[in-house]
């Protein structure tokens, strides 16, 4: 009976953990995959690319434009982004866009530091950038909120701008998937219990660790 309970105080104490860590949670970092539909110098289409950014969700936005049911919110909130193609990467900080519009709700992730990557065919990364669509006005209910779920989204892209002196190239690609990558404060509880369950259902019928595990 005192193995049950000490099961039990366990489940209390996991769900207590993982529903404190949820909901103190304002920093989110995203994992966007996808591949490249064009190509420049090293960079080829079809090669696949990781964008990962972090968000602090606690940042208040700031209106640009308001306009009848059009709302237009610019947060300085992107702490942290890189993306990956292979063995290439760029990394900055940034800012995240939202428009609420009945025609067509937008989410836009944009590098808005200096970008620190290695020149291509002889040009700097200029920006990148994630821009999401929602055709049906239905994702983005408040432009004032940040989104903390963007694969509902359905239309969506990516792109790199390398310029020079007078010269200007887009590198493009389609999105495949978008997720939020856990915290490790969670995945650590997620760690910390299933290896708990998987002892106390181990020890379940020994006699002698039930009383180690009771202190007996």
């Amino acid at each position: 009976m005192r193995v049950r309970r000490t099961f039990r105080n366990l489940i209390a104490i996991l769900v207590m953990g993982l529903g404190a860590s949820s909901a103190g949670a304002s920093v989110l970092t995203f994992a966007v995959y996808g591949t490249l539909t064009t190509s420049f110098d090293s960079l080829h289409a079809g090669d696949a690319f990781t964008l990962k950014y972090t968000v602090d969700t606690s940042i208040p936005g700031n209106l640009i434009f308001q306009s009848g049911q059009t709302t237009f919110v610019s947060f300085d909130n992107v702490t942290s982004a890189m993306v990956s193609i292979g063995s290439w990467s760029a990394s900055s900080v940034g800012i995240t866009r939202q428009i609420d519009d009945p025609a067509s709700d937008q989410y836009e992730m944009f590098s808005s530091g200096v970008v620190t990557a290695p020149s291509i065919g002889g040009l700097d990364v200029f920006y990148f950038t994630l821009a999401l669509f929602d055709p049906n006005g239905m994702l983005v209910t408040d432009a004032f909120t940040p989104l903390t779920n963007l694969s509902p989204f359905v239309d969506s892209g990516f792109a790199v701008v390398f310029a020079g002196d007078d010269t200007t190239v887009g590198l493009f690609a389609t999105v495949t998937s978008i997720a939020v990558v856990p915290e490790p404060g969670t995945m650590l509880l997620l760690m910390i219990g299933c290896a708990a369950l998987c002892w106390v259902g181990w020890t379940g019928g020994r006699g002698d660790s039930q009383r180690w595990l009771l202190g007996q």
